[in-house]
Parts: structure tokens; sequence; C-alpha cells
């Protein structure tokens, strides 16, 4: 109950703190990454949100490489530990979802195996491994993460 209450109050926190958002996202760089092994990928649900699956990603810290800033918030909102030589840039360019716009910078990081994830406490909700096939017949994942990885998949 208390996981369910903690989702709900992020949702009201989102839509509350949108003006501020929209402001904050539209000066800074964002990052998300595809970490997969086999036909399975990572997906994470945040807490501040609209409480729909999504890649692994965040903010770049001023002076923050985007590979080390992409690296930094995997492991913290997941606990892998990726090092920035495995990763593959996929993207670049400007994400519009909920009514906020933000410039992003996608990245594809493969791993030897699925492992155990520690999810970010007060900031991630959920983070688990889907097939790539469920991911993007569901309607619990974000728009923006179905588009990356659609655009992976013609890539590869």
């Amino acid at each position: 109950m208390t996981n369910k209450l903690w989702k709900y109050i992020g949702i009201i926190a989102f839509w509350i703190a949108w003006p501020l958002l929209l402001i904050y996202l539209a000066i800074g760089k964002r990052t998300r990454v595809i970490v997969y092994s086999g036909d399975q990928v990572l997906l994470i649900k945040g807490w501040l949100g609209n409480s729909k699956w999504a890649l692994p990603g965040g903010g770049v810290h001023a002076y923050e490489d985007i590979k080390t800033a992409a690296t930094r918030e995997v492991r913290e909102e997941t606990g892998i530990a990726l090092k920035v030589a495995d990763l593959v840039q996929l993207s670049e360019g400007i994400i519009e979802e909920n009514g906020l716009r933000y410039y992003y910078c996608a990245f594809v990081a493969e791993i030897a195996k699925t492992c155990n994830l520690t999810k970010q406490k007060f900031e991630i909700t959920d983070a688990k491994w889907f097939k790539q096939d469920d991911i993007l017949e569901s309607a619990d994942v974000s728009s923006a993460t179905k588009r990356l990885l659609r655009l992976w998949r013609e890539q590869r």
C-alpha cells in the first residue's frame, strides 16, 4: 500500500511542479541509456512523473562529460556499473513529452547477463528487465522510450 501511495504522490507532485520543470528541463541536458542483455531491456519507473516505464538516465551536471553522466545515472538508479567505454551513442535531439521539452543524448550499452537491480530510494519506484517486443506493445511505457527503442532496432 505504501508504494502505491508514494507513486500517486509522485504523480500529483509532477503536475504541481510542471511549470518549474518546464523551465528546468529547457536549460539542461539529459541522458537516456538502453541497457540490454540478449532480448531483455532495462526499464525504470521514476517517482516524479507520469508513472510510465522509461529508460534509465537523467541530468548532466555542470562540466560533466555526457557519457560520464549517463553511466552515473544508470549506477545511481539501478546499481549497474557501466563503463564509459560500454556506451555507444544512439542519437541526440529534443524529446517532447507531457508538454515538457528537453535536449537528450541516448546511448546503448550491452551487458553480459541480466542482474539484480538496486533501485534508488525515493527517486525510482521500480526497475525491471523486459522483453523488447513486450515494451513496444505496452501502453504503460513512455512514448519517448518506445521511440528510442524503435530507432535502436532500425540501426541494428
